[in-house]
């Protein structure tokens, strides 16, 4: 099996670096391709890249899996989306070098970064990335396509709902519920429920609007 990574930007560089701890512990992986659809066929980082249509024609579902490395949560949904419409599968990416409790559920198209701790019976939904040094408690929910950022914090008992963004150094308490397409700003401390479509900053986080576009990076 191969590994393609949709996106050459930042994510793409994170998620080819968190692949390479991968394959150095255990040779997961025949070849690892870039898709970029803003760029001509090439390379990339010593990769092979080429646009998805060309990827299309020129490699099966059967014979490799596609991460979607996109940093806007809403984008890289659509994206995935649309490889999944078409036949591939979503693959994840697990840092060897991140501690997974007992009982962790880790569905398709996940990331999960050096360092990061996931506790006991923790889900993580189709495309949830966990980044670098970040602690998910357990008994926790993490929604579809939502991103936890660097060293943010997330208590046990918690349900994070899909396509919502929480900033690195945020701090989110134990049984809390946040909505879907919710922006937690950077070292903000959630210490109430938050309803969707909303973003929040802040120690105690105050909600200051609605993403009404559910864009994270305008």
């Amino acid at each position: 099996m191969m590994l393609a990574i949709y996106g050459t930007g930042g994510a793409g560089k994170e998620s080819l670096q968190t692949a390479s701890y991968v394959q150095k512990a255990r040779q997961q992986w025949q070849k690892i391709v870039f898709i970029d659809d803003t760029k001509p066929a090439g390379e990339f980082k010593g990769c092979e890249m080429l646009p998805y249509a060309e990827f299309r024609e020129k490699y099966s579902s059967e014979e490799i899996k596609i991460h979607v490395a996109l940093g806007e949560v809403t984008s890289k949904k659509k994206v995935a989306e649309k490889v999944m419409k078409d036949g591939y599968s979503l693959e994840s990416l697990v840092n060897p070098h991140a501690v997974v409790g007992k009982n962790v559920v880790i569905n398709p198209g996940v990331q999960i970064k050096m360092g990061a701790v996931i506790g006991d019976g923790t889900v993580l939904e189709t495309g949830a990335w966990v980044q670098a040094y970040t602690t998910v408690g357990s008994n926790c929910q993490i929604g579809e396509f939502c991103q936890i950022g660097a060293k943010a914090c997330v208590g046990d008992n918690c349900r994070i709902g899909g396509t919502t963004f929480v900033g690195m150094h945020a701090v989110i308490s134990e049984e809390i519920s946040v909505g879907e397409n919710v922006i937690v700003g950077m070292a903000s401390w959630v210490n109430k429920d938050l309803e969707s479509d909303v973003t929040c900053i802040g120690a105690p986080a105050r909600v200051v609007g609605k993403d009404k576009n559910h864009r994270v990076f305008k």
